[in-house]
């Protein structure tokens, strides 16, 4: 045979050999697919740019919780997660005395942002940049300027929802014997702070010496001492300041009785459940302090003791058979008690509708719920709770007074968000 001829023949043998090799075993491929990762980094000082020790870092799993888990850094602010799953994660960072911060987040008001994690992704490089947190500090006295101690002090953040403003509460304390309190671990920002004095709600129900210690208090007031959300002076905070010396100097005033009554045109039984509530208007929020009333549900009235001049605004829920009802009304409120306020419960409408999904929806999508939240009232925005969609996307929300409203959808997930809603063919 030519040497030609004997290559030839040994190249077809390779050849036919490499064809009819097994594939490489499935299970091979999978143990690929199950590496595990690494995520590690930094916590350092923003302003310094120093280790932090003792950090805590969160690693929250969006699959599963048992796949969550927590680090402390080390001396050099080092933290490390090994044997990751590979998924959809969350990554925070916090220390005391510094601003908590999430993946994703140059400023603590950026938004942050998801880790995904491929099979064997190993990321080592993170780096959470921490700045300091700031405290505000302070006296609360009585117009004779003697300190008052376990008086309620707040510092709320202004939000816009719907081109209206309304405040949140982000952080409280209470004065001590000496009349001061010191809130901290502030994030940098623009604050408002509202001491509200409750000591003498201590001996309601017990008739007072005179008739002038019946017919005054010590209103909430706004830092500089105003009662006027609206007039109230703006702290600005930066990282690591400690604001002193802002004071509250309390005055009493005059305050006065609101009375009425619930009529109920479903039902003239005195079954279900019955309660009735005050809150003031203006740039306020859901964390500002409202007033239950004493109400008699056998004929509906209600009585709230020791309001002060101002607008507010009466709802009313009235539950029956796992079905609520609302009822509002606005009240100016002056020097003079005010009688015959009627608040009137009656059937709303109901608003049917369907949830269509863009793509398949997440795993830990199980349950979808569905609310309204109207434009221009607060704490009273929520129409009955949410009402859970059956699995075909359906819903019925349920006796929806007239108003103007949004819609919420709750999914439970991080990575749902609601692109659009169609009312009525329009947008």
């Amino acid at each position: 045979m030519r040497p030609a001829t004997i290559a030839y023949f040994l190249m077809l043998l390779c050849w036919r050999a490499g064809a009819q090799s097994p594939p490489v075993p499935t299970d091979t491929a999978k143990s690929q697919n199950n590496e595990k990762c690494v995520v590690a980094g930094t916590v350092v000082r923003l302003d310094t740019g120093e280790p932090l020790k003792k950090a805590t870092v969160i690693l929250r799993s969006h699959d599963s919780v048992e796949q969550s888990a927590f680090a402390i850094t080390d001396a050099q602010g080092l933290f490390q997660f090994d044997k990751v799953e590979l998924g959809t994660y969350s990554l925070e960072a916090s220390h005391n005395g510094f601003v908590k911060l999430r993946y994703g987040q140059k400023k603590h008001t950026d938004p942050g942002a998801n880790l995904s994690l491929a099979a064997g992704q190993k990321i080592t490089d993170l780096v959470f940049k921490l700045p300091r947190t700031a405290s505000i500090t302070g006296r609360v006295m009585d117009e004779d300027g003697q300190p008052l101690p376990n008086v309620d002090v707040k510092v709320y953040q202004a939000s816009s929802r719907s081109g209206k403003s309304q405040l949140g509460a982000v952080g409280g304390a209470s004065t001590n014997d000496l009349g001061e309190y010191r809130i901290f671990d502030l994030a940098p920002g623009r604050y408002y702070a509202r001491a509200n004095y409750q000591g003498w709600k201590d001996v309601m129900g017990i008739k007072p010496s005179s008739s002038k210690s019946s017919k005054e208090s010590y209103p909430p007031t706004f830092y500089l001492n105003t009662a006027d959300p609206l007039r109230a002076a703006a702290i600005i905070v930066n990282p690591g300041d400690e604001i002193p010396s802002v004071d509250f100097l309390l005055k009493p005033t005059h305050v006065v009785t609101v009375r009425g009554k619930v009529l109920n045109t479903i039902s003239s039984r005195a079954d279900g459940n019955l309660s009735v509530t005050l809150m003031s208007r203006g740039m306020v929020g859901n964390d500002l302090p409202s007033e239950n009333a004493e109400v008699w549900n056998k004929e509906g009235r209600f009585e709230f003791r020791d309001v002060f001049p101002g607008s507010y605004i009466i709802g009313a829920w009235w539950s029956v058979n796992q079905e609520h009802y609302v009822a509002r009304r606005e009240v100016e409120v002056g020097d003079a008690d005010v009688e015959g306020v009627t608040l009137t419960i009656a059937r709303g409408v109901d608003v049917s509708g369907h949830v269509a999904w863009e793509e398949k929806p997440p795993s830990e999508v199980q349950n979808v719920h569905v609310a309204l939240r109207a434009s221009d009232r607060g704490p009273y925005s929520w129409n009955s709770g949410a009402f859970e969609a059956k699995p075909d996307g359906a819903f019925v929300i349920k006796n929806v007074e007239e108003g103007i409203y949004k819609p919420h959808v709750f999914t439970g997930s991080w990575e749902c968000f609601l692109k659009s809603a169609v009312y009525g063919g329009r947008m």
